[in-house]
């Protein structure tokens, strides 16, 4: 959306990097929903929502139904998911994989590759909290998972930036390196502070333990963050830099006038 937004200068880059700040706050509800097994009832929402769709008159009730709709068949979709899963416990080369990812730079790659191979973030930690409640994760594990997944969603914005000009493609380098700063952030907290042993006090659900890691993970990034979004705006337009073609035609839109010396 942020993109289509840029493409119709509707949107200048400084605003849309606080948006992207925030989305990835407003990403963390999938998980604490799935911590608290929202999948139970999802048939319920599922099926309300086709009846509003399809015998509701007016437009805003059908478009409601829709919604309602597509959240009952995600969750339901998860719950299969984990469903699916149960074998793994047997499995040899699973359990093998997950010693390996022991090590926390191979959890993070693994992480990154798997939710960009997917192009869902919610999807891949709703598996990652599956695997952990069957035992298969440890959390210490999972956490660097966590921080991987947030990476690996970037492949959304990026690919959907490769048909349009230079300034989407600001956005989606903004949000793989917001992401890739917040995992190195993270992984001295995590190195240096007794951080996972808080959160595991929170609660003993291995679910509700990434979520609350994942949510804490965006919040703290975005709070650490948010006051250098100019410096982050400067290290955006030194990777991209402007054309020369470009000045002309929309620098103004680009950039609000506070940020313009940036470019100079």
């Amino acid at each position: 959306m942020l993109i289509g937004f840029m493409n119709a200068g509707l949107m200048n880059l400084q605003r849309c990097i606080w948006v992207v700040m925030g989305s990835n706050i407003g990403t963390t509800i999938t998980a604490q929903m799935i911590a608290i097994n929202v999948g139970a009832i999802a048939p319920v929402f599922a099926v309300v929502g086709v009846f509003m769709h399809m015998f509701a008159s007016k437009k805003k009730t059908k478009t409601i139904g829709t919604l309602l709709t597509g959240f009952g068949v995600l969750f339901m979709g998860l719950s299969m998911m984990s469903d699916a899963m149960e074998p793994l416990q047997k499995s040899k080369a699973f359990l093998h994989l997950m010693t390996t990812l022991s090590n926390p730079l191979l959890a993070i790659a693994f992480a990154a590759a798997f939710t960009a191979l997917i192009q869902s973030s919610g999807a891949a930690i709703g598996i990652l909290q599956t695997l952990a409640m069957k035992g298969l994760i440890p959390f210490h594990t999972a956490a660097f998972m966590v921080c991987g997944l947030n990476i690996g969603t970037c492949i959304t914005a990026v690919l959907a930036s490769m048909s349009g000009d230079r300034r989407p493609k600001r956005i989606a380098a903004f949000h793989v390196l917001f992401n890739c700063i917040g995992t190195l952030i993270f992984v001295g907290i995590i190195a240096f502070t007794p951080i996972l042993s808080i959160v595991q006090s929170f609660s003993v659900n291995a679910a509700s333990q990434i979520a609350n890691f994942h949510t804490i993970f965006n919040i703290g990034t975005t709070f650490l963050l948010l006051p250098f979004d100019k410096i982050l705006l400067k290290v955006i337009y030194k990777i991209i830099p402007e054309r020369s073609e470009e000045a002309g035609a929309y620098v103004t839109d680009a950039l609000p006038r506070t940020s313009a010396s940036f470019i100079e």
